[in-house]
């Protein structure tokens, strides 16, 4: 089940190993994590389409401290970026088809993303959206 819900319960598992990479290895490590919610706004808009369908690719504020947590803890450095889609049909292709979800683009779809996106579409098309993420540093 993904969702709200689903979507922690699932990525747990993988938290959990990442955390434990980490920690347990002599040298740096590091791991850049896609805040959840405004940090990215793509994210959030393709799961308001698709429900508890969706499968977000990102981990809230909550997720993130808990990770860092440690021990032993690992430092947490906020980043903000650009994100980059030729188009809505490269985006849907990047969070919905690639990640195995059968749900088509069809008109309300595209008009509803193009809508909750229009501040970040550009005159060719092409989508530049503001995102924030957690890059995650430590040694073991």
């Amino acid at each position: 089940m993904w969702g709200p819900v689903g979507t922690a319960a699932l990525l747990r598992p993988w938290m959990e190993r990442l955390g434990h990479e980490m920690r347990s290895r002599p040298a740096e490590q590091v791991a850049l994590v896609q805040l959840a919610g405004a940090g990215s706004p793509h994210e959030a808009a393709v799961a308001a389409l698709l429900g508890g369908a969706a499968r977000p690719a990102t981990l809230s504020e909550k997720e993130v401290e808990t990770l860092a947590a440690g021990p032993p803890p690992l430092r947490v450095e906020r980043l903000r970026d650009v994100v980059r889609f030729d188009g809505l049909d490269a985006l849907w292709a990047a969070l919905v088809t690639e990640r195995g979800i059968s749900e088509a683009l069809d008109a309300g779809r595209r008009e509803a993303l193009e809508w909750s996106l229009r501040r970040w579409v550009a005159a060719d098309g092409t989508l530049r959206i503001a995102v924030e993420a957690a890059l995650l540093s430590g040694r073991g």
